[in-house]
């Protein structure tokens, strides 16, 4: 997960997206897995990695909001990351409680793998 910050002077002039931010693709993806093994209905593309995202991670988000209902999430992330999603922390920026995190290793590109064999 990453944030954006600023410090300035009026009200929002921090909030930008952080698609704005100049990341670079690693290389490594992660699979969409469903819960006995990938996905086979709809053949979802991976999740693409960036810079340090080496890791698969999957958790349930429980809203703070009682009527919001929880979410799966799936996505790349930094070795620090999953252990520290592995705690059941409350992050405020997205309102919610990281419950049942698990993390795997990370895999190449089918891409890459075609241009390196």
């Amino acid at each position: 997960m990453r944030s954006f910050t600023k410090c300035c002077q009026t009200l929002f002039c921090n909030k930008k997206s952080i698609t704005h931010l100049h990341r670079q693709l690693n290389g490594l993806t992660c699979p969409i897995l469903g819960p006995s093994g990938p996905v086979v209905s709809e053949r979802p593309k991976p999740i693409r990695c960036y810079g340090d995202e080496t890791r698969c991670l999957e958790f349930v988000l429980v809203r703070d909001d009682s009527e919001v209902p929880n979410e799966v999430v799936r996505a790349c992330a930094t070795p620090s990351f999953c252990e520290m999603a592995k705690m059941s922390m409350h992050i405020d920026a997205i309102s919610g409680t990281i419950t049942e995190a698990r993390c795997c290793e990370s895999v190449r590109s089918e891409e890459q793998l075609n241009i390196e064999g």
